[in-house]
């Protein structure tokens, strides 16, 4: 059985609903980032929760899932577009209780389901503020000032930024500084995805797997 390591939520790839999918892009990526770790046995690799406001199963095709190419996609009969109008929190929740729904539906009909992604799903629903990830396989350590730089991923429904934080011997942050920054929801992947960190007088150069210079930072001080 293959590992779950992608997610998706989000209506039809139109213009019209394109900024429905930015208001759900927050969840989404958290769900993304957080199950990969989870390492748990699924039909699929990813699962795709599609929102559909006119979709109805019929006698004659009453599935919902469409289970092909290690992708489960589950399709939700749901008009997504007020969401646009909603606070984050609420969008938030929503994008939970949908992706439950879409669980109970997989649940139904491939006889699946695992407590570890239904945990997730209500945890990143229910989370305030900023989701953030700290890429600790990119930490670069400095010796001689007893610091340790950490770039940490954050992003919310308006904007995504990756920053370097200076942290000293009890990993606490001393100081920060901007690495790159949108004003809209980024997949990592394509937003920024160094392989490998060094630090190169005073600053750190991050490069990407052709060993490019992708970015050199001056490191925080604090």
């Amino acid at each position: 059985m293959p590992k779950l390591v992608d997610f998706s939520i989000g209506g039809s790839a139109t213009v019209e609903l394109a900024s429905v999918n930015g208001r759900l892009g927050a969840f989404r990526e958290a769900v993304r980032w957080g199950v990969g770790p989870l390492r748990i046995d699924a039909p699929f690799r990813k699962l795709a929760v599609e929102l559909l406001p006119d979709f109805m199963p019929t006698p004659a095709n009453p599935r919902r899932v469409m289970n092909a190419i290690g992708v489960g996609q589950v399709l939700l009969t749901y008009d997504p577009r007020p969401l646009v109008s909603l606070d984050p929190g609420t969008v938030r929740q929503t994008a939970a209780e949908l992706t439950a729904q879409a669980l109970d539906i997989v649940e139904a009909e491939l006889a699946w389901r695992d407590t570890h992604l239904d945990r997730l799903v209500v945890e990143t629903g229910a989370h305030v503020g900023r989701y953030e990830i700290v890429w600790g396989s990119l930490a670069v350590r400095d010796r001689r000032a007893h610091r340790r730089y950490v770039p940490v991923l954050s992003w919310d429904e308006s904007s995504t930024l990756v920053r370097l934080d200076a942290r000293d011997p009890t990993d606490a942050t001393v100081a920060s500084t901007m690495i790159k920054s949108s004003d809209r929801v980024e997949m990592a992947e394509f937003f920024f995805d160094p392989r490998r960190a060094t630090l190169v007088e005073g600053r750190i150069e991050y490069r990407d797997r052709w060993g490019e210079i992708v970015a050199s930072v001056e490191v925080p001080h604090g």
